[in-house]
């Protein structure tokens, strides 16, 4: 058995690899004024796509099934 991969434009962030995050940081210890604890929390509205991992393109991977003897 052999597999054909092929990539394709990814369906959740279309191509850019980022994904708009859904629910903004807030550090209750500091009121985010950057303590200790969150410092080094990115605090972007935007982070990585979870199902293209920032790449903008998933591979597709198909099983082919030989007629070879």
């Amino acid at each position: 058995m052999s597999c054909i991969k092929t990539h394709t434009t990814c369906t959740k962030c279309i191509g850019t690899g980022w994904q708009k995050r859904e629910k903004k940081f807030y550090c209750e210890k500091c009121d985010n004024k950057n303590c200790y604890l969150c410092e080094n929390v990115s605090k972007m509205n935007w982070e990585t796509c979870v199902k293209c991992f920032g790449a903008g393109k998933i591979e597709i991977k198909k099983k082919v099934a030989s007629n070879t003897i």
